[in-house]
């Protein structure tokens, strides 16, 4: 005998399935109450909270389905298309396994490794049924791990400007460490004093400990900033003078990422007017003929 709903550990929302087959449609198109991030109809609510109360689902109380389900062959089939191409490997890491009459659960963690080298973990759970002979996957769930989804940071034109002030403030202290703490774990610095590019933290502040003993206080004197998901780019051209009156002017590209809470360097490319450097390159030639 198939054994009642709830010895299978189902997700509460398979369960107001298995119960009201009839709010299949409202499950996608419903807006009226929210619990977690899925709009639910106000009849299931009181569903969710009977079963949060019983701690009946492996997962979240309010479970988390997409806003696209695959409930038949063609659509599950439509699905694989696409993932088949990125060549995944999937491996569990860690999980649960309930055994009953003809049917089985395994809900857990599982990694995905994909052809580019990329990885993912995602929370999954399996139901398997015995059927015609064999044993076949009844109900699939998969989920981003929550800790590891990126919410983009709001950020505006004029604050990513203002990094810079940041960057400029690290100059003031004399610190090399202070300036290098700016930049991402895995920062690239292609500096305008240098042939060696930096692509560490100790590399990084290595590069100014001689740049910081001219007492540089930079400004940006144009640039053109563009936004994305957690990056900025600043880029055109600043002015640095010193502490013997000199000034020199370069071309600048920085690259912010939002890396532990707040914006940090990830990229920053500096390097000298070519129209000045051609100029001295020329002088050069002419006193050496």
């Amino acid at each position: 005998m198939w054994p009642h709903p709830y010895q299978l550990h189902l997700p509460p929302a398979l369960l107001v399935l298995l119960y009201y087959p009839s709010l299949s449609p409202k499950l996608k198109y419903a807006t009226s109450s929210t619990c977690g991030t899925m709009r639910w109809p106000p009849e299931i609510l009181p569903l969710l909270r009977r079963d949060t109360q019983r701690k009946v689902s492996f997962y979240l109380h309010c479970l988390m389905y997409p806003v696209i389900y695959r409930n038949d062959f063609e659509s599950i089939k439509d699905y694989f298309v696409h993932f088949l191409e990125k060549k995944p490997d999937g491996k569990i890491l860690e999980g649960e396994i309930f055994v009953g009459n003809n049917w089985a659960q395994d809900a857990g963690i599982y990694e995905f490794t994909f052809a580019d080298g990329g990885k993912v973990k995602a929370r999954y759970s399996f139901v398997y049924v015995y059927e015609n002979g064999q044993w076949m996957i009844s109900h699939h769930h998969s989920s981003l791990m929550p800790e590891e989804v990126v919410r983009p940071k709001a950020i505006n034109k004029d604050e990513v400007r203002s990094l810079f002030n940041l960057w400029n403030d690290a100059l003031a202290t004399g610190n090399p460490r202070q300036v290098a703490a700016r930049y991402t774990e895995d920062a690239v610095l292609l500096p305008t004093l240098s042939d060696k590019a930096r692509y560490t933290t100790d590399g990084i502040a290595d590069y100014f400990v001689h740049f910081l003993e001219k007492k540089p206080v930079g400004k940006i004197l144009e640039g053109n900033i563009k936004i994305g998901p957690n990056w900025a780019q600043d880029a055109g051209i600043y002015e640095f003078t010193f502490q013997d009156g000199s000034a020199v002017q370069g071309r600048y590209s920085f690259v912010y990422a939002y890396e532990g809470g707040e914006w940090k360097i990830s990229n920053h490319h500096s390097s000298i007017m070519p129209e000045g450097a051609v100029a001295a390159m020329k002088k050069v030639a002419a006193l050496e003929r």
